[in-house]
């Protein structure tokens, strides 16, 4: 297009200065043009008169966003570490008188890989895992339960009274353990803890009657009784009992 003109009428200086103040909060270089810009001198906007020089131009063009760091070794280490410790790979594996390069070909991987998972560099998928416990014997589900990270929980026993049985109750993750006693006579129709696939009833001393699903079955000192918590269940002691109530959640 030609040349282009811009007026020193009062009203676009007064753009021009509102143009040059938003720029500079922005963080760019803008100076106001003057009474004629030449052509290929510089870019002007639509109407405004503001200009911005090529140089400032090819500076805000040649500006990269920022690159995230790469995570340190320890870092990358803590995030496995945070639910995993595969470094029981390497005890296993000791523990059959492998080396590194020997239980690498035994599982048809090559020798970095094992080496960062079992320093806890790296999450191994699970064709990995896979390969690594057809090298150890194991199953995977067991190499991944050795390898879970659980930290020992400590916690205070809650008692209450159910039907004339007392009880102390242990919760934790997956799994109830109460200690009761009970008179004879005494009768309960559940135990108060939480909704369990499977309960495993073990009389200490007495005799304990455990009704599932419409069947009685008594249980002696020394002796336990497993049954699936999904039948309607009712406990009777026979005699004076002590009794252990594990309640169970499988993984």
């Amino acid at each position: 297009m030609g040349d282009r003109f811009i007026s020193n009428d009062l009203s676009l200086q007064g753009v021009d200065r509102s143009i040059q103040l938003c720029a500079n909060h922005l963080g760019l270089s803008w100076k106001l043009a003057p009474k004629r810009v030449p052509a290929g001198g510089g870019r002007t906007n639509g109407g405004g008169g503001a200009v911005m020089a090529e140089e400032e131009v090819k500076s805000q063009e040649s500006v990269s966003p920022p690159v995230r760091a790469k995570k340190s070794r320890k870092e990358r280490e803590a995030e496995v570490l945070k639910r995993y410790d595969f470094s029981v790979i390497r005890s296993l594996r000791q523990a059959r008188g492998l080396t590194i390069e020997k239980f690498a070909k035994i599982c048809g991987l090559s020798y970095a890989p094992i080496s960062r998972i079992e320093t806890n560099l790296i999450k191994p998928n699970l064709d990995t895992l896979d390969k690594i416990a057809a090298g150890l014997g194991i199953t995977t589900y067991s190499l991944v339960a050795l390898a879970e990270r659980r930290n020992a929980e400590k916690l205070a026993g809650r008692t209450y009274q159910t039907g004339g049985f007392s009880f102390t109750t242990f919760s934790f993750d997956q799994l109830d353990v109460s200690y009761g006693e009970a008179v004879a006579g005494a009768e309960a129709q559940d135990l108060d803890i939480r909704d369990r696939q499977f309960e495993v009833v073990t009389v200490q001393q007495g005799l304990l009657e455990v009704t599932v699903n419409g069947r009685a079955f008594q249980v002696a000192a020394g002796e336990s009784l497993r049954h699936d918590r999904v039948f309607p269940r009712r406990y009777r002691a026979l005699e004076s009992t002590k009794l252990i109530v594990v309640g169970l959640s499988p993984r």
